[in-house]
């Protein structure tokens, strides 16, 4: 989601204080950005793509932007395959509304049931607040509510604390898990390799089904 924290994850991962960061309730991150570094001598790139719930685009376009780098990339043709997917979730956003259950059916339907098990939802924001346990009460409710199906489905839930030793353990477990499950093939990226046209979809036709 946009404003979640992803360049700064980014930053912190690679070292590359470059990176440009938003502070302000505008998205910095317009679009997909390559960040390229080494962690245990493997070299690593992460992808930092433009967030939903945007004031200036729809979510629609906002898919449509990605996919179409991702197939410019060459990710939808199997030939550099991802090994998994970090979401990033800012603990200050206590309301679970209409719009939080829209992007999470959004980003079930774009990654598929088989993309579960190499997926971490790290929480941020953890720096902001005093309180950890009111915070952890509310995690855990959104553990039994709108994450439920993610976590049953092996999706794991990590703390990120806006540290680099942070954000390395969490691209290890990455690593990992791509390890023992093998690479991820996001759902979209299947169906985009078979049809070329977002509207079909899953994802897209659950975008058009939220208009």
């Amino acid at each position: 989601m946009t404003g979640a924290g992803k360049t700064t994850f980014a930053r912190a991962a690679s070292g590359n204080d470059e990176l440009q960061v938003g502070h302000s309730i505008y998205p910095c991150t317009q679009d997909p950005q390559v960040v390229r570094f080494n962690l245990d001598n493997h070299p690593i790139l992460l992808i930092d793509t433009p967030g939903f719930d945007d004031d200036d685009r729809t979510d629609v376009q906002i898919l449509e932007d990605i996919a179409k780098w991702m197939a410019k990339e060459g990710y939808l043709k199997g030939s550099d395959q991802l090994d998994g997917l970090i979401l990033l979730h800012p603990v200050t956003m206590h309301r679970l509304g209409g719009t939080e259950r829209r992007r999470m059916r959004l980003l079930q339907n774009l990654l598929g049931q088989n993309a579960y098990k190499r997926i971490i939802i790290a929480t941020t924001m953890w720096e902001r607040i005093k309180d950890e346990k009111d915070v952890e009460i509310g995690l855990k409710g959104r553990e039994k509510d709108i994450w439920h199906d993610l976590i049953s489905k092996g999706v794991k839930i990590k703390k990120h604390y806006n540290t680099r030793d942070s954000a390395h353990k969490i691209i290890r477990e990455i690593i990992r898990l791509s390890e023992k499950y093998g690479k991820l093939e996001p759902l979209i990226q299947e169906e985009l390799a078979e049809d070329p046209r977002l509207v079909e979809t899953t994802a897209g036709k659950s975008v058009k089904k939220d208009l």
